[in-house]
């Protein structure tokens, strides 16, 4: 989900970030007001104004300090991924993300279920969180790609957040796809978030696979670091 779903190269320009940025706000405006018929849509609005500021600010960040992880984390989707089993993962998880967006719309638009104010915003508090989490992330592990992949030079990273969990893009990935039919204002995306969840946990347990067979000294690492998402439980 983070930082952006889209191809690229090393060549980023400036124009090509902020029309990357733009098509997904737009898909997001559409996929949320059109099923709402609204845009007295208040959750959705807050929501905007905290997923993509912070996520701004992740590229920028990107943009002048690491470009190289800025085109790693571009090049992302079932087409870039080079395993089937995450080529299908990936699919699914783009179908399950847009049918919380969209069910969010529709539950606002026929008010099936209520989500108070304040949780609403608690939500997106959380949302900034995973953001941050996530810039922890970029900050220690430059190798940190939206694909599941190994590179020339890989070394495993055990300091920051990697020191706590193995994965701490999926804890990241995981707090925020929870957060977010909540952020909306609908309890009925919740299972969608589940589902999200789970294809998170089989695309993770996939990966440590590779990991292991692929890049030297994880198998040491994860036995230094036992829980793989969410400290002292798993």
């Amino acid at each position: 989900m983070v930082v952006m779903a889209a191809n690229a190269d090393n060549n980023l320009s400036l124009l090509k970030l902020v029309w990357v940025m733009v098509r997904r706000v737009l898909f997001f405006c559409v996929a949320l007001f059109l099923p709402a018929w609204s845009f007295d849509y208040w959750q959705a609005w807050l929501f905007l104004a905290a997923f993509f500021m912070p996520e701004a600010l992740l590229v920028a960040y990107l943009y002048r300090n690491d470009r190289t992880l800025l085109a790693r984390r571009l090049k992302a989707g079932s087409a870039a991924e080079t395993r089937f089993r995450q080529k299908i993962i990936m699919r699914l998880a783009i179908v399950s993300w847009g049918s919380i967006v969209m069910t969010t719309g529709f539950d606002h638009r026929f008010h099936w279920s209520h989500v108070p104010a304040w949780l609403v915003c608690l939500a997106d508090v959380a949302n900034l969180a995973g953001f941050y989490l996530t810039y922890r992330v970029f900050r220690e592990n430059s190798f940190a790609a939206a694909t599941v992949r190994v590179d020339e030079g890989q070394k495993v990273i055990a300091t920051g957040p990697y020191a706590v969990v193995r994965h701490p893009m999926y804890s990241a990935a995981v707090l925020m796809n929870l957060c977010l039919p909540v952020a909306l204002g609908s309890w009925w995306g919740v299972p969608f978030s589940a589902l999200n969840v789970c294809l998170i946990v089989v695309r993770l347990l996939d990966e440590e696979k590779m990991l292991r067979q692929d890049l030297p000294g994880y198998s040491e690492y994860s036995e230094r670091v036992r829980y793989r998402l969410i400290p002292q439980v798993w």
